[in-house]
C-alpha cells in the first residue's frame, strides 16, 4: 500500500496532543513508547487524583455534517466517551486502594480491575483518536490527491477489513515500526493500537457510531465517513512516529 495514500495534499492542520495508557499502568500498557502519546492515564496510576479527562472536539458537534449528524456526535462524545472516562477513573481509584494489600483476596480484585481498566482506557484512547482523525469536508477532511491512482483500491480494501470486523471494533490505518510499511488492521472491542503498530487514523464500527443515521447499513457509515477523514492528521502521526519517512 502506498504511503501516497495519506500524504494527499491537504488545507489545515488540527494539532495532535493525545493522552493515552502506557505500559506503566498495570503492565496494560497498550500504546507503544515509540508513539510519544502523553501519559496522562500512566500518571494516574501513580497519582490517583489525577483523573482522566473527556477531551473537546476540535470542532463543533455540526461540523461533519451531513456524514456524521450532530445527533451522534453529541451523544457518541458527551456520553459514550465520557462513559470510558468515568469507567478508567473509577477503575484507577479501586485499583489504588488495593495497592499494598498483599492478600490473595487483593489480588484478585486487582486482576478483575485490569479488565476495567483495559476496556475504558482503550475506548479513552481510541475515542481521542478518533475526535482528532476527523474534520469539517471543507477543511482538512476528505481532500485526496486527485493525481493519486489507487485511491479507490485503498478504500475499497478498508472497508473490507472495516466489514469484516464480527461485532464491535476497530478498523485503523497504521504504521507497522518493524517494516516502515502502512498496513490495514482490525482492533475487538476497544482494544487499542499496540506495538509494533503505530494508528494512523481510526474507525469506529461500533453501532453506536452510526446507528442512528445509517442504521444496519454500514457500507454507507463507511462510504459516508471518507469525506470527513483529516489525511493530514494521519500524515503529522506518520511523521512524528517515524521522521525520515
Amino acid at each position: 500500500m502506498s504511503r501516497a495514500v495519506i500524504t494527499s495534499w491537504v488545507n489545515h492542520s488540527i494539532q495532535s496532543d493525545l493522552r493515552g495508557l502506557t505500559q506503566q499502568v498495570m503492565d496494560d500498557a497498550m500504546v507503544d513508547d515509540g508513539y510519544k502519546i502523553r501519559s496522562q492515564v500512566a500518571t494516574t496510576a501513580l497519582n490517583h487524583h489525577r483523573h482522566v479527562e473527556l477531551p473537546p472536539l476540535p470542532y463543533p458537534y455540526e461540523a461533519l455534517e451531513p456524514y456524521i449528524s450532530k445527533e451522534i456526535m453529541t451523544l457518541h462524545h458527551t456520553k459514550h466517551h465520557q462513559t470510558y472516562v468515568n469507567g478508567y477513573n473509577t477503575a484507577v481509584e479501586s485499583l489504588a486502594k488495593l495497592v499494598g494489600d498483599g492478600s490473595a483476596q487483593a489480588a484478585r480484585q486487582q486482576i478483575a480491575l485490569q479488565s476495567a481498566i483495559k476496556f475504558n482506557g482503550g475506548g479513552h484512547i481510541n475515542h481521542s483518536l478518533f475526535w482528532k482523525n476527523l474534520a469539517p469536508a471543507s477543511g482538512a477532511g476528505g481532500k485526496l490527491n486527485p493525481d493519486f491512482d489507487d485511491v479507490e483500491s485503498f478504500k475499497k480494501e478498508f472497508n473490507a477489513a472495516a466489514l469484516s470486523i464480527q461485532g464491535s471494533g476497530w478498523a485503523w490505518l497504521v504504521l507497522n515500526t518493524k517494516n516502515n510499511r502502512l498496513d490495514i488492521i482490525t482492533t475487538p472491542n476497544q482494544d487499542p493500537v499496540i506495538s509494533p503498530h503505530v494508528p494512523l487514523f481510526g474507525v469506529d464500527m461500533w453501532e453506536h457510531a452510526f446507528y442512528l443515521q445509517y442504521k444496519n447499513v454500514k457500507p454507507d457509515y463507511l462510504n459516508a465517513i471518507w469525506h470527513v477523514i483529516n489525511f493530514e492528521e494521519a500524515e503529522n502521526r506518520l511523521k512524528e512516529a517515524n521522521p525520515k519517512l
